[in-house]
């Protein structure tokens, strides 16, 4: 890790460690020739040939493209620990720190303008001649600026200009081609986008191509459940286009970006469209605002006939506030039905009732009125015919007492009817009286009996209505006691829904850190098996630095012995070439001495002639002195 305020190629100061990976390290900076402005500073932490190569390629990458979704790179430069990538800072976060922090997921509409931006800078990238390919498209290199532009980031498994592409992937957003080492093209990037698209309206990763595709091999159907059986809140005409971009299949997925774009934003008017309607308001919301209307007929007829609310309020209130067979618990719990369920009318049924109410309250009251007339001029009636008959003296009736028949709890209270006219009883009494004017006793007691018999009679009503009463009150309770047990039957699956919902996102969560850990694993294991290649070649290069100086000091000594040989021989030579020299010296003065010794014999046999010769001569001489006279 690089200390804060190091200054990197005379130039660029560090500010703070973005984020760091295995392969390496992103650092905000300030670049100290241009103001301080902010910049993202990318170091590689990988060595080897190929990982230079690729960061490299990356950056020359970078700088061919000029698009408001890619940011733009600055500097490549190296120092003595590595290299460093300089480009554009974008600030803000990605998208997969704010699935995290939103702990759920994204709107289908802020998920489809973010998919519209991407695909935006696809469409570009793509079509490039040849085409740039990003190879690793997924929530975490797709970052959300302040102002709400999503940017592309992590070039690094890119591949374009003809230029062959580091190998690498993210297991649940990559193509099965990318997984098997085959070769990509844009297709592949699609394919990765519709993943990001789960994640982002699903809340989960989806579940890997080679997944998959070992399900289907084994004739099982595939574990890709579709989004908007996920989320019910995402259109069929998304999901289907996430479906068909995420096909394992190459040539069964969407043809280009432009094509997914122009599907995704088809899908996007038509959710605009049905939202639209939605909130508009309906005949049936206008019909319903306009009967609210102060004088209205709907007004009046509530005025007059009180609705079920305000009818058993008014029966609560007259038995002491509580509802009969039902604990304060359940009552509360009725109210919070009442307060939470809400089934909204038709348009057809807002009209009916407010059209029958009037009509039925009419009924009723005339019914009941009907009713107790018949009744005053059935009792009346009978005992002036008894009276007329025997003359007797009614016996009287029991009474029936309301009470008797009603809960233990304070009877509600009812109204009692209206007392008979006095006309009626006055053509009563007459009528009697004409059959037996002489007995003003034996009339005084039968408008006593009369009176009676109507008391018995308004009993009998009061007793009928109470029951009548009841027994409504007792099917609105029956009613209440459904809809409680209704809405906390609902209460229970909305708990076991939600229970089951977070089971899953944990389950997921976890099934997420999991692949995460065995991906961060296998880059372990990738990372042990490069260094040790490295460590093996670096190895036989050491063996073979060892064999070719052990050759060379071989070669070395077989050199010096064929030099000591040499010179072996050499001296042995100059041996014998002084020996030969010797001997040659030896001749030669042996021949000089046999020369020597041969000329001085001819010297010697030469004088010994020249003495000969003398002698002779001089033996001559005297002979001839004496042959001369």
């Amino acid at each position: 890790m690089i200390q804060t305020g190091t200054v990197l190629n005379g130039r660029y100061e560090i500010v703070r460690l973005i984020a760091e990976g295995g392969m390496g390290a992103v650092y905000e900076g300030r670049d100290q020739k241009f103001g301080g402005g902010p910049v993202a500073i990318k170091r590689c932490l990988m060595t080897g040939e190929a990982m230079q190569r690729a960061f490299t390629r990356e950056a020359e990458l970078l700088a061919n493209l000029s698009h408001p979704g890619v940011a733009k790179a600055r500097d490549l430069f190296a120092e003595a620990d590595g290299q460093y990538l300089v480009m554009e800072y974008i600030p803000g976060d990605d998208l997969e720190q704010l699935l995290q922090e939103r702990g759920g997921p994204i709107s289908t509409e802020i998920a489809l303008e973010w998919t519209d931006q991407v695909l935006d800078a696809l469409c570009y990238m793509h079509g490039r001649r040849p085409p740039v390919i990003h190879r690793d498209i997924k929530p975490s290199n797709l970052k959300l600026t302040p102002s709400g532009h999503l940017m592309l980031i992590d070039f690094g498994l890119a591949k374009g200009n003809g230029t062959t592409s580091l190998a690498g992937y993210s297991v649940n957003f990559a193509p099965l081609e990318q997984l098997q080492g085959e070769g990509t093209d844009p297709r592949s990037d699609l394919y990765a986008l519709g993943a990001t698209m789960y994640r982002l309206l699903t809340g989960r990763a989806p579940e890997s191509a080679l997944d998959r595709v070992k399900l289907i091999a084994k004739y099982q159907q595939d574990p890709l459940v579709s989004a908007h059986l996920v989320n019910p809140q995402v259109p069929e005409s998304v999901a289907e286009v996430i479906r068909e971009a995420m096909a394992i299949d190459v040539e069964d997925r969407l043809g280009s970006a432009f094509e997914m774009r122009e599907r995704l934003r088809q899908a996007g008017r038509e959710l605009a469209l049905n939202y639209a309607l939605a909130s508009a308001p309906t005949q049936c919301d206008l019909f319903t605002e306009k009967l609210a209307e102060p004088g209205s007929a709907f007004a009046r007829a509530r005025a007059t006939f009180p609705p079920t609310e305000k009818l058993l309020s008014a029966s609560a209130g007259r038995t002491g506030g509580a509802s009969v067979g039902r604990t304060p618990s359940q009552a509360m719990a009725g109210q919070a039905v009442r307060s939470t369920v809400v089934t909204p009318p038709s348009e057809q049924g807002v009209v009916d009732a407010v059209q029958a109410a009037p009509r039925r309250a009419a009924r009723k009251s005339l019914l009941a009125s009907c009713c107790v007339v018949a009744l005053l001029a059935l009792s009346v009636g009978g005992y002036g015919y008894k009276t007329w008959r025997g003359g007797q003296e009614p016996q009287p009736q029991p009474q029936f007492v309301a009470s008797q028949f009603l809960p233990a709890a304070e009877p509600p209270r009812i109204e009692p009817s209206p007392e008979p006219s006095k006309s009626v009883v006055a053509a009563v009494s007459s009528e009697n009286g004409a059959d037996d004017s002489a007995s003003r006793e034996g009339a005084k007691r039968r408008r006593e009996a009369a009176a009676r018999e109507a008391e018995l009679q308004r009993q009998a009503a009061a007793l009928r209505e109470a029951n009548r009463l009841q027994e409504e009150a007792a099917a609105r309770e029956r009613e209440k006691q459904k809809q409680e047990m209704a809405a906390l039957e609902l209460e229970k699956q909305k708990a076991a829904w939600e229970a089951e919902k977070l089971r899953q996102q944990a389950a997921a969560r976890e099934a997420e850190r999991q692949k995460q850990e065995v991906a961060t694993r296998e880059l372990e294991k990738q990372k042990a098996a490069w260094e040790a290649a490295r460590q093996k070649s670096a190895r036989e290069a050491e063996k073979q630095i060892a064999a070719l100086e052990a050759e060379r000091q071989k070669a070395a000594r077989e050199n010096e012995r064929q030099k000591q040989e040499a010179a072996a021989r050499a001296a042995e030579l100059a041996k014998q070439k002084e020996k030969a020299e010797i001997a040659a010296r030896k001749a030669e003065k042996d021949a000089k001495d046999a020369k020597k010794q041969q000329k001085k014999r001819e010297d010697e046999k030469k004088e010994a002639h020249s003495g000969v010769r003398v002698g002779v001569s001089f033996l001559g001489g005297i002979i001839g002195n004496r042959r001369r006279p």
